[in-house]
């Protein structure tokens, strides 16, 4: 029995119509009618599996693969992979606002340089590997190796009170860096207590030690650290200014053009005066008198060196500690040697080129330990 082969019938209906477009013959110079787009027509067998040339565009197709994701975006804002959204609120502050983003409370990380301790000239340690640890928000402390000690400086147990600050305790356990802590350790030498040390017996900070920063003499590299360290993620830039500048005090306004502008991060620009902001200026009333003197108080800063505050006799009234004088600051801030600066706290208000700026409040950390205050401001 012969095998029956399928007919395709939409090809014999294609060649018996002899309307349909594979059959009409075209003339030189005629142009062939063109079809209508979309779903092809049913003859058109041998087509099925072509794709309109809409989608064989492909800047067409890009953009609408574009137009899709916008869309998308737009109806689910979180972020998918792949996505390269920016959030504002992360790179844009508020005009007119210091607040960059430091490391907080709990971050640790290895400081790059050589750091030694010693006391009375006697080497302690010297170590590559110590660790930067922010226990405020303010300025990191370092953690120190315990096997960097040198042996004949032994760290030894005592029961005896005090202790080592106990409030670093719940810091440690609360941010994951220690599970162990022992605060009854001192470091000793010739029988003589140097201070007491905080050993980390257990957890991610396990093998180091914190001693008391202001019973060492420290540097880094071949320079002395002062006050505490340096905080790496922040830096001091300071520029000569010939832009006037006025301050308010009480009913006098003082106004100079021979200005230092000093900028840091996390801080209002501070502006630092030579003695002619204390001078009247031509064409201005007669004036009271103007009479500076030391208060006796003392600041120290790692960035700048040590401040001493001054006092303003204004006409018979003293504005105590009103501003601060550096008479020997560290090299890279050398032009605010000798000049003054005044406290936001007490001036009224500060005009540049005839412009009020607004005082923005400067970075305050509530939660410092005693140690660490007593590490700014001292009286002499």
């Amino acid at each position: 029995m012969d095998k029956q082969h399928p007919v395709n019938k939409s090809s014999s209906a294609t060649k018996d119509n002899p309307q349909h477009p594979k059959n009409q013959k075209i003339g030189y110079g005629e142009i062939p009618e063109e079809q209508p787009k979309g779903k092809p027509d049913e003859d058109q067998g041998d087509n099925h599996d072509e794709k309109p040339y809409e989608e064989l565009d492909g800047k067409q197709s890009e953009r609408q693969e574009e137009e899709s994701e916008l869309q998308d975006r737009r109806k689910n804002p979180t972020p998918k992979p792949g996505w390269t959204i920016l959030d504002p609120k992360k790179y844009l502050e508020r005009k007119g606002t210091y607040k960059p983003v430091f490391p907080r409370p709990g971050h640790f990380e290895r400081c790059k340089k050589r750091i030694r301790g010693s006391y009375k000239g006697i080497l302690l340690f010297d170590t590559y590997h110590a660790l930067y640890v922010w226990e405020n928000a303010y300025f990191p402390t370092f953690y120190i190796p315990r096997r960097h000690f040198f042996e004949p400086f032994p760290l030894l147990r005592s029961r005896d009170k005090p202790r080592f600050d106990e409030r670093l305790v719940p810091f440690l356990l609360g941010h994951n860096l220690a599970t162990v802590v022992e605060l009854d350790w001192e470091l000793v030498l010739k029988n003589e207590v140097v201070t007491k040390v905080m050993c980390i017996v257990e957890g991610r900070l396990e093998g180091y030690v914190r001693v008391f920063f202001k019973h060492l003499e420290w540097k880094e590299e071949d320079d002395q650290i002062v006050s505490y360290p340096k905080d790496p993620y922040k830096r001091i830039d300071v520029h000569n200014s010939i832009r006037t500048i006025q301050i308010q005090i009480g009913y006098t306004t003082l106004q100079s053009d021979q200005v230092v502008v000093l900028l840091q991060n996390g801080y209002p620009p501070r502006f630092y005066f030579t003695m002619d902001i204390f001078k009247l200026k031509k064409g201005a009333r007669k004036g009271p008198s103007l009479v500076t003197h030391k208060s006796g108080k003392k600041a120290v800063c790692p960035y700048k060196g040590e401040a001493e505050y001054f006092n303003l006799e204004i006409e018979g009234k003293v504005w105590v500690n009103i501003g601060w004088c550096y008479t020997n600051p560290n090299p890279e801030v050398f032009l605010i040697k000798d000049r003054y600066c005044f406290s936001n706290r007490q001036i009224i208000s500060l005009k540049i080129e005839g412009a009020l700026q607004v005082q923005e409040p400067i970075p305050v950390d509530y939660e410092m330990t005693p140690e660490e205050l007593t590490l700014f401001t001292y009286e002499c």
